[in-house]
Formats: C-alpha cells, sequence, structure tokens
C-alpha cells in the first residue's frame, strides 16, 4: 500500500491478489452482518431445531372449504337451517356528534381560544377546538334581545358585540 496525498492506493501485482483482497473483505463484511442479524434475534440464516407449539400452528396453512355442504351436513327438511334477523333494522345514534358540532357566531378571542354566541341557548362560551367554514358567505345577523330568556355570559363583557338598529 502506498500513500499519495490523501488517498491510499492498494498495489497488487495480479489478479488473484485482488480476488484474495476482495474475498477477505466480503468474508469480514458477512461475519458482521451475521453477528448483527443473530443480536436482533432473528433466526433466518440457520432453521431452528426445536420450534415450540404455537409457532408449529401458526406456520401450517390452513385447509380450503369446500364449495358445496356435504351430504352428511346437508338439512334435511325444508327450514331446518333457518337464519333469521332478531335486531331488526339498527340506526346507529348521532346524538354524540350532533351535541359537539353546532353553529356559532365568533365574537370575539379569549387567552385560550374563542368566544362564540351560541344563538340556540343566548350564550357567549368560550371554545378552542372550532373549525371555521370560509367557504360560506357572510351574512348580517340580526339580532332581537328577548327579555324573557335571560342572558349568560361565561365572562365579564368588553366592548359592545350586539346592536340594535331603531
Amino acid at each position: 500500500v502506498s500513500v499519495m496525498a490523501m488517498f491510499s492506493v492498494l498495489t497488487c501485482s495480479s489478479v488473484a491478489q485482488i480476488d484474495e483482497v476482495n474475498l477477505a473483505r466480503s468474508n469480514t463484511d458477512s461475519y458482521k452482518t451475521l453477528l448483527w442479524h443473530m443480536r436482533m434475534g432473528h433466526s433466518s440464516h440457520y432453521p431452528v431445531k426445536v420450534v415450540c407449539e404455537i409457532c408449529m400452528k401458526r406456520k401450517q396453512t390452513q385447509a380450503t372449504f369446500a364449495k358445496e355442504i356435504p351430504e352428511d351436513r346437508k338439512p334435511t327438511r325444508i327450514l331446518e337451517c333457518v337464519s333469521s334477523d332478531v335486531l331488526g333494522k339498527v340506526n346507529p345514534s348521532t346524538h354524540d356528534v350532533e351535541d359537539r358540532s353546532k353553529k356559532m357566531v365568533i365574537v370575539g378571542y379569549c387567552p385560550n381560544g374563542y368566544r362564540l354566541w351560541d344563538p340556540e341557548k343566548r350564550k357567549i362560551v368560550r371554545a378552542r377546538s372550532v373549525v371555521f367554514d370560509e367557504r360560506l358567505p357572510v351574512e348580517a345577523v340580526d339580532v332581537q334581545p328577548d327579555p324573557d330568556l335571560p342572558l349568560h355570559l361565561d365572562a365579564p363583557v368588553q366592548g359592545v358585540f350586539f346592536s340594535t338598529a331603531p
């Protein structure tokens, strides 16, 4: 090996020497690979001598099912094998989604989210997880105060949010 500048140059006199160097290098690399392969717990290089019962059952392939019912299992009388729908039509409840998703009007900001006006309950609520539908056009909402319904606020009002036109 002669050193020229920053690169080491391997000088070999014959092709046989080059093959020996490559073989030694590949043997070392494959040994390191095998060593890491065994450290990781992979046993694919050498077959396992003893296989546990669970592994043996899991590695077996399943038998295919026959396309037709065997003669000894076929029903012999009419309506002997009946399938019925006991529950009837099932309608899943959607109350969870409806209760959490409401249309509200943003009226301001608070330190930890948004202030929103709930027109059904006539309350201003705070929320952090808000999804704005920006595709809809903004419409002017005329809010008339109703003296019979109390107005409940989570926090003191800062500024005027609603005004009625005379």
